[in-house]
């Protein structure tokens, strides 16, 4: 039961990052307007290059907060974490400290009384408790699998660090709100708008992703996630408050960021070689024809045979193998066993698939049971991989990556010294 939460929950995890920062789904287009919309603001961001080794630097936080520093809590009330454990580590929170209730009534005119329990305050916005055991649940594969004192220190790891990502959130679109009523507060409407449509778009995403499941309608995937503890309103304002943070950050990081030249990317290629060495691989399909399903091994090989010309002949392979193939590759798409040598299945089809070039096919390999043909779809030879096209992509972005988090890491510090917040102490 446990494995089967967590491969659910695997399926959620993007979100849980989204949830607290961008996550770069906005067109050119949006990135202009936005950036025009604020361009009368200096933003605080200023260019840094990012190391180009080694891990990156901490979130930077002031040496001297303006205000007494307050201790991220351990939820002693939230269900999911048992009250056993007796130490939380102290994070600091620096900036104006405002008083706050540690829970807030709530009357409508004809509503019933509700109790929201609050962590923090950010500005003038709440954090609650529920918001953060919402955004926890979604890294549940973090700790569910662990046991006694050892996932209790780690749900309450989880439990502050998913705090202090939603502080942080809160921080930018305070910012942001900040910047845009200054400049045109009719815009304010809009933006909300178009980071609710990006949020309608992204749930729409990942409901594709539960295809066993056929949740064709977003009832089916609001019931999904109930189902694991997820209620969807608050999860979709969640990722929509995170296309919000998206749609300030990401014009104001690219802009500042640029693109790495090729003699950064080519540094780091020379620098990170241990990152980018490769085992001997290789992915195929196989087309197995059983000797056991015919009167003769003589007609065996005949029937294979005729696969073979049809295969050669442009016919498309997996469809072969679904419609004539035997044993189980039909039920993965005629992909073969094994990708490394010693993993290949049978054996004596490993000398010959680490012979065949990525797109050809073999002929017909006789084995114990029956008739092979292999098409090779993917080689990689062991050593490093060369520092062609695919490399410059993946170390350009990576790079990118890094730049944009080392600015927004300085950024968000700027926040917690510039906005008002409070974390709730238990």
């Amino acid at each position: 039961m446990d494995a089967l939460r967590t491969r659910r929950i695997r399926l959620l995890l993007p979100v849980a990052a989204l949830a607290a920062a961008g996550c770069g789904l906005f067109d050119r287009e949006t990135d202009k307007r936005v950036s025009d919309l604020l361009r009368e603001e200096q933003p605080l961001v200023t260019r840094s290059q990012a190391p180009a080794k080694g891990p990156l630097p901490p979130l930077p936080i002031p040496e001297k907060p303006a205000a007494p520093v307050v201790p991220l809590p351990s939820p002693t009330e939230a269900a999911v974490l048992p009250p056993s454990a007796t130490t939380t580590p102290q994070v600091s929170a620096p900036g104006p400290v405002q008083p706050v209730a540690a829970e807030v009534r709530s009357l409508g005119a004809d509503a019933p009384t509700t109790r929201v329990k609050v962590m923090a305050t950010v500005g003038d916005t709440i954090i609650t408790d529920d918001e953060v055991s919402l955004l926890m649940k979604q890294r549940a594969n973090e700790y569910m699998m662990l046991k006694g004192d050892e996932r209790d220190k780690k749900e309450r790891e989880v439990y502050r660090d998913s705090l202090r990502m939603l502080v942080e959130r809160e921080l930018v679109i305070t910012e942001f709100v900040s910047k845009v009523k200054k400049v045109k507060p009719a815009a304010l409407e809009e933006l909300w708008e178009q980071a609710g449509r990006m949020a309608d778009n992204s749930l729409r995403e990942m409901r594709k992703g539960y295809r066993a499941k056929k949740l064709e309608t977003e009832a089916d995937f609001a019931k999904e996630l109930d189902a694991q503890g997820l209620p969807y309103k608050p999860f979709r304002r969640q990722v929509e408050r995170a296309m919000m943070v998206d749609l300030f950050l990401g014009p104001m990081l690219r802009e500042k960021n640029g693109t790495p030249t090729v003699a950064d990317v080519h540094k780091y290629y020379l620098e990170h070689q241990a990152d980018y060495r490769t085992g001997d691989t290789v992915k195929y399909l196989d087309l197995f024809v059983s000797t056991g399903r015919f009167k003769s091994e003589a007609e065996a090989k005949k029937y294979a045979d005729d696969l073979f010309k049809q295969a050669v002949g442009g016919a498309d392979f997996v469809a072969l193998v679904k419609q004539h193939g035997h044993g189980d590759s039909p039920l993965r798409d005629g992909l073969g066993v094994g990708e490394k040598r010693g993993e290949i299945q049978p054996a004596a089809l490993e000398e010959p698939v680490f012979t065949i070039k990525p797109g050809n096919i073999s002929g017909v390999i006789p084995t114990e049971t029956g008739f092979h043909i292999l098409k090779v779809t993917e080689r990689q030879v062991a050593g490093v991989r060369p520092f062609d096209e695919k490399m410059q992509t993946d170390i350009r972005n990576r790079l990118m990556q890094q730049m944009a988090k080392a600015e927004r890491d300085k950024f968000v510090a700027e926040l917690w010294r510039k906005i008002p917040v409070t974390v709730v102490e238990q």
